[in-house]
């Protein structure tokens, strides 16, 4: 008989009621408008695995975020994630909420009445026409201390009980809190028994009311009588747009560096990436994808690549050799070079025992031996190296010799 419906979207729409009877039916019809506010404004957003994201938006009223699961954790024009493990979404809506009206006698200055400590139960009986929060009322008490009030379906207090705050009210007169939630529209009453509060037994008069909102139209007892709770502060119910969606990636910076003589060539391999800051480990940077830097002279140098302007970041340490020819080193030579599956080390009978190492470009050990005096060549067995650069070194307590070797396929 008495429906509620929620509009999702904004829009002109015609209700319709059609009312029958055993004599036949009737035909009724309103138009009404729906304008929700606009959905905000908002962009995805990327962040480092198990790190928080900073989510931001713009919009009206107040701005309401929620996580996949539709549960609200935030407000505000920005929101901080929790760390994040897999990337995820989260929703944000503009909640414009009506300022507050006041309904009902302001005070109990009009006709006369007396604080009433009874068990007969004084209501006051209003109608809704939409969901409402009563947010505070008058009193007068002259004794303080904690009093019951109920919200019933009904008038009088009949009906089904809604709901039931205990509210600490001191001595004299003043503004109560009762957040008293209305669900929807229909007939309700609010009040109580042994409440010990002024009412007056003349002089109201009925009704009370906030277009489209409230319509106090009585109490439970007879013509001119009001009970307890005067000045009811209501807020209207919100009014939410359309969601907007924001998507949170994560992205997981990698890359390679591949280092010939002074020259590094760097190849991003990161997840996700869309703007690169390099740092080179010497005082030079880089922003491009793919950078290619050649190094003033040797030393060690930590190679740091951070994408999307986050704090993550991925980084290699690569050691500049001197002295490090491209085939041969005084009468040390490697051939062939580049080299496929095998190179052969070749030189002149070695006059001590001599150490034997390779490393790859990022100066990791990748083979050693220990070769006896008097050896002039040595094979190396590179089919399963990665296709690269490594530095081949021989090595006695009183010299050192070293050449490039590349490998291809």
């Amino acid at each position: 008989q008495n429906p509620s419906h929620t509009y999702t979207a904004s829009g002109t729409y015609t209700v319709t009621l059609i009312a029958s009877n055993i004599i036949g039916n009737s035909t009724f019809s309103q138009q009404v408008t729906v304008e929700l506010p606009e959905a905000p404004s908002a962009a995805d957003v990327s962040t480092c695995v198990d790190a928080a994201a900073e989510l931001s938006a713009s919009g009206v009223g107040e701005l309401q975020w929620r996580n996949a699961q539709g549960i609200v954790v935030g407000s505000g024009a920005t929101f901080t994630t929790a760390p994040l493990a897999a990337a995820t979404t989260y929703t944000v809506r503009s909640v414009v909420t009506p300022d507050a009206v006041y309904v009902g006698p302001p005070t109990n200055a009009f006709g006369s009445g007396t604080h009433l400590q009874s068990t007969f139960v004084g209501t006051v009986n209003f109608t809704a026409e939409q969901a409402c929060t009563i947010v505070s009322a008058w009193v007068s008490a002259t004794v303080a201390g904690q009093r019951i009030f109920n919200l019933w379906s009904g008038p009088n207090g009949t009906g089904t009980l809604l709901q039931t705050v205990a509210v600490i009210v001191p001595v004299g007169e003043g503004r109560i809190t009762l957040d008293i939630e209305v669900p929807g529209p229909g007939s309700y009453s609010i009040g109580g028994s042994n409440v010990n509060l002024y009412r007056n037994d003349t002089g109201a008069d009925y009704p009370y009311a906030v277009q489209g909102l409230i319509t106090i139209t009585g109490s439970s007892a007879s013509t001119g009588h009001y009970y307890f709770l005067y000045d009811l502060e209501v807020q209207g119910a919100s009014c939410e747009s359309d969601a907007t969606t924001v998507n949170v990636d994560l992205v997981t910076p990698a890359f390679t560096a591949e280092l010939i003589g002074l020259v590094l060539t760097c190849t991003d391999l990161s997840d996700g990436a869309n703007s690169w800051a390099w740092d080179f480990g010497d005082g030079n940077t880089s922003t491009v994808q793919n950078p290619v830097h050649t190094y003033a002279q040797a030393g060690n140098y930590t190679v740091t690549l951070q994408i999307n302007g986050l704090s993550c970041g991925a980084d290699q340490s690569v050691e500049i050799i001197s002295g490090v020819g491209e085939a041969s080193s005084g009468q040390f030579s490697v051939m062939p070079n580049p080299a496929v599956t095998e190179a052969w080390l070749t030189f002149p009978a070695l006059p001590t025992a001599t150490d034997l190492s390779v490393r790859d470009a990022q100066g990791r050990l990748v083979a050693s031996s220990r070769l006896a005096a008097g050896t002039t060549m040595q094979r190396i067995d590179v089919a399963a190296w990665a296709v690269g650069s490594y530095v081949v070194q021989l090595s006695t307590a009183d010299d050192v010799q070293r050449v490039r070797l590349m490998l291809v396929r």
